[in-house]
């Protein structure tokens, strides 16, 4: 069973989280395949018309450029427009009603910027990442809303379907392809979520997460 190495990214660029430093992940790794947190349906988009454009798309455009790679995207088809209006009206109810969520969100963005790829992979983030999300939880409590509570348990359970959407792509695709060495691109905040469900699905993915040195390694308990 070959190992599939997990990059933690962030889908826009910001600070030194930016496409020429995941071209310098790709670089080193030498994938001959690369798993992408994209749409299914999306491919020419992102690689043929170059429509749509993410900081992983640009990053896998420049790898393939000089390297002959096998692009996969295992996203879930994107949610239509009326659940999407109504996903930002409850994140946007939910800022309004803290200001400690802006601050987490405010600590996410600067360290992203300032130590990027390391950050996205470190225990440091992850903390943020539950902090973020028991603010939530606990904004969705105090505003005892139905209506809100039923949209982000909507929410949640999207992301959890979508991550065993993509952990069942990359099954799917591994059991009919051989290769030795893969990469799999996808959002951090899927990262720790994507690791462990991995390790529960029969033994049958090995996916890691990749550091890029022993010292970002270290870095991983805290940027």
């Amino acid at each position: 069973m070959n190992t599939i190495s997990l990059v933690p990214t962030a889908h826009q660029e910001k600070g030194l989280a930016n496409a020429g430093n995941l071209y310098s992940i790709l670089k080193h790794l030498k994938p001959e395949v690369i798993f992408l947190e994209l749409p299914s349906d999306h491919y020419d988009y992102y690689f043929t018309t170059y429509s749509l454009r993410t900081l992983e798309s640009d990053s896998v455009n420049m790898y393939r450029k000089v390297n002959p790679v096998e692009i996969i995207l295992v996203d879930s088809k994107a949610p239509d427009a009326s659940l999407r209006d109504d996903i930002d009206f409850l994140f946007k109810k939910i800022d309004r009603n803290s200001d400690h969520l802006e601050n987490i969100g405010r600590y996410i963005h600067q360290f992203t910027c300032q130590y990027g790829f390391p950050y996205l992979n470190s225990k440091k983030h992850n903390e943020h990442l539950s902090a973020q999300k028991e603010e939530e939880f606990n904004i969705i409590k105090n505003l005892n809303d139905p209506k809100l509570r039923d949209q982000y348990e909507l929410w949640e359970n999207i992301h959890k379907q979508r991550e065993n959407e993509m952990l069942n792509n990359i099954k799917e695709y591994s059991g009919k392809h051989s290769f030795n060495r893969a990469v799999f691109l996808v959002g951090s905040a899927h990262s720790q979520s994507i690791i462990e469900k991995a390790k529960k699905n029969d033994g049958l993915l090995d996916i890691q997460l990749f550091y890029h040195s022993q010292e970002e390694q270290a870095n991983s308990n805290g940027a």
